[in-house]
């Protein structure tokens, strides 16, 4: 919201309702249109796309800077993720409705949800390929980068399961892949906790997905 002109940001706030939410709140069901969009002041939530067999890979990460189902209102159609919190934090809900109100022609607003729900198909199709080539330690690396970049300190709040969902892999895959990246001192992982000790090292042990 941040990115928006003062006079459309403080018409998103006059009918914006101030939620905590605790780890696994869902904001948005695969397949379902969701009712409402998510400005992120605090906390992470993560993406899925959810497979045929009820797996799911993780697509996408969200911080205090981040918009949940921001498209829906311009595109009017189901979520193709789902979106679950992954810590407990806040956010400003808006009924799609009425930001959908908010809405013309050359607006900030219409703008940010374009780009929005391009970013989000981009970032489902690297998904696929992400998981199809790259190997779980490297995609790994990727994930706590992303993660890393949008939480307060080295520690991050998810744990090896939590990995897990998002790599759709094994436990013991994310076990391997943690080992493999403390043994190259970019992190150290103790009882299913990362704590990021060298980004840089992090990022170059990253497949090429990471953000640089």
């Amino acid at each position: 919201m941040a990115d928006l002109p003062e006079t459309e940001r403080l018409q998103i706030l006059a009918i914006a309702a101030a939620v905590d939410f605790e780890p696994g709140h869902v904001f948005a069901e695969a397949g379902h249109t969701p009712p409402h969009v998510w400005f992120i002041e605090a906390g992470l939530a993560t993406a899925h796309v959810v497979l045929s067999d009820g797996r799911m890979v993780g697509v996408m990460v969200f911080g205090p800077e981040g918009a949940i189902n921001l498209a829906a209102p311009a595109a009017g159609r189901p979520s193709p993720v789902r979106v679950t919190a992954q810590t407990s934090g806040r956010a400003l809900r808006v009924e799609q409705a009425r930001l959908k109100a908010l809405t013309g022609a050359g607006s900030a607003l219409t703008e940010l949800m374009l780009t929005y729900g391009a970013t989000l198909q981009s970032d489902l199709h690297k998904a696929v390929a992400c998981n199809a080539v790259h190997a779980a330690s490297r995609r790994l690396a990727t994930w706590i980068l992303r993660c890393h970049r949008r939480i307060e300190g080295d520690i991050l709040p998810l744990k090896q399961e939590d990995f897990a969902g998002l790599l759709g892999a094994q436990r013991s895959t994310i076990n391997a892949a943690a080992q493999s990246l403390q043994a190259a001192g970019a992190v150290s992982y103790s009882w299913g906790r990362v704590r990021v000790l060298n980004r840089e090292t992090l990022a170059r042990l990253a497949c090429e997905c990471a953000p640089r």
